[in-house]
């Protein structure tokens, strides 16, 4: 028993350590960003990616040179909807490693394609993380994957790549219990590895992400400039709202903000992401905040022409008719514990499952499905402009 125990467990560090994650992905830019355990300087490659290197397209080389925990590698000047290759060379201290991986960049600014997943509340942790806080000894890796009590994110993950997407969408609670920079390992970087080194994924802040340090942990490590954004992809307009550590209401900064947003028309469609739902029948169904979105922030949505807004927080997944042209869907069921649903009017479907949702958007339709982690499809809807 002794034996088997030693050859079990392994000294544990929890300073936040990542590979590639690729960040900011617009039709004529990039960024890729990696987070180290200490101070590091490197260098990054990015290169057109052709079946034959024909020499046509000079490699894009960017460095880092300030020693720093949290390395940014920015690239502009690409060209639309084209594959690149990049290759990171990064040094701590005597130490070098190098990394590599691909990208795409977006189509012009409201045109083409774009398959985006959407997710939230994920960043479930095992119990053997706090235990390893403590005594500085964890599991051996081998024995991590077959021990109880890890998220399903890891899966989840997964079925994500195997979606061929574009881009992500977190729908907030990327780390549990309380956003900890320590946590990020186990909750993000290491499950998430694949997805993120070859698209972006852009975050929000979820209510567990905003305890520690105002959700200062996610900002820096999905380098985001404010709390609360816009980006264009293709055909879609995406708007993201703070509804934890920024206030929204009618005099707030960030209320003009939306409302100055919306009115910008920069593509066919409009899709608003946020932590929190505005319709659930869930655990969250007679919160406050809930209400001050659907009686505030609604009437925006609906005069702008927003189609389609994507929450979490209550974990499963739920699709609402849609009010005055929105549909709203929650999908939270990212890996967490799953809640309880119950019923009402105005809900075309409900499911308490693990899963992901994908969209499919184009000039003329979006078309969404609801995926569980063994692939099957939950739910399906079309909507329309």
């Amino acid at each position: 028993m002794v034996a088997l125990l030693v050859a079990t467990v392994r000294v544990t560090d929890e300073t936040p350590k990542s590979g590639p994650l690729v960040y900011g992905v617009t039709s004529s830019a990039a960024r890729i960003v990696v987070v180290r355990p200490s101070a590091a300087t490197g260098t990054a490659k990015l290169s057109r990616h052709t079946p034959v290197d024909d020499g046509a397209t000079q490699a894009k080389v960017v460095q880092v040179e300030a020693s720093t925990t949290r390395l940014v590698f920015a690239f502009d000047g690409l060209d639309p909807a084209c594959t690149y290759d990049y290759e990171l060379s990064l040094r701590e201290g005597d130490v070098q490693t190098r990394m590599t991986g691909r990208l795409r960049t977006a189509p012009p600014e409201g045109t083409g394609k774009v398959r985006f997943a959407a997710f939230g509340d994920s960043g479930k942790i095992p119990w053997w993380t706090y235990a390893s806080a403590k005594v500085s000894l964890g599991p051996a890796p081998w024995l991590e994957g077959l021990l109880p009590g890890r998220g399903y994110q890891w899966e989840l993950a997964q079925g994500i790549v195997d979606s061929h997407v574009d881009l992500v969408l977190h729908l907030g609670d990327v780390c549990y219990p309380k956003g900890r920079r320590e946590h990020y390992n186990e909750a993000y970087f290491e499950p998430f590895a694949n997805l993120a080194a070859q698209v972006p994924v852009w975050a929000t802040i979820g209510n567990h992400d905003d305890i520690t340090e105002q959700a200062q942990p996610l900002i820096d490590y999905f380098d985001l400039g404010s709390r609360y954004y816009d980006f264009v992809y293709g055909p879609v307009h995406f708007v993201c709202i703070d509804v934890y550590s920024s206030a929204i209401d009618a005099k707030s900064k960030q209320r003009q903000w939306l409302e100055a947003t919306l009115k910008k028309k920069v593509a066919p469609w409009i899709v608003v992401f946020l932590h929190r739902p505005f319709h659930t029948v869930s655990r969250s169904k007679d919160d406050a905040d809930n209400a001050l979105l659907r009686n505030e922030v609604h009437p925006l949505l609906r005069d702008a022409g927003a189609r389609l807004v994507l929450s979490g927080h209550d974990h499963n997944y739920q699709r609402f008719e849609p009010i005055d042209g929105v549909h709203y869907v929650v999908a939270g069921g990212g890996g967490k514990s799953l809640y309880e649903l119950g019923e009402s009017d105005d809900l075309a479907f409900s499911v308490r499952e693990y899963g992901f949702v994908v969209v499919d958007a184009d000039d003329r339709v979006m078309r969404l499905a609801a995926h569980g982690l063994d692939g099957s499809v939950l739910d399906r809807v079309e909507i329309a402009r």
